[in-house]
């Protein structure tokens, strides 16, 4: 699956399930505030695994970042973690901690 339809998808999802209860309400397809309002800190189970909002309507998600420790050989090493959500963070982020698989 390619990431970025597959975040797109969440996020078209995620839009259609604030609408919905938007409407179930009584309210407007028009008033994007409230819809807005009803997506921030929501979770769900979407294609690309738990989208899980903030309050400011950002994505929680969990990364790695990785360096080139080796420049000759084109060696990669784990740099830091992200912890967003927690499916998939490492507790300890720089003391040799093993990356997870996806």
């Amino acid at each position: 699956m390619n990431l970025i339809a597959g975040c797109f998808y969440d996020g078209v999802l995620l839009y259609a399930q604030a609408l919905n209860e938007t409407l179930q309400e009584g309210g407007s397809a028009k008033d994007g505030i409230r819809i807005v309002q009803k997506i921030q800190e929501r979770s769900m189970q979407g294609i690309t695994g738990t989208v899980s909002m903030d309050k400011s309507n950002d994505r929680n998600t969990d990364f790695d970042l990785w360096t080139m420790a080796d420049h000759n050989s084109g060696h990669f090493e784990e740099a830091d973690v992200g912890e967003g959500i927690g499916e998939h963070a490492v507790e300890d982020p720089l003391g040799g901690a093993t990356v997870r698989e996806f």
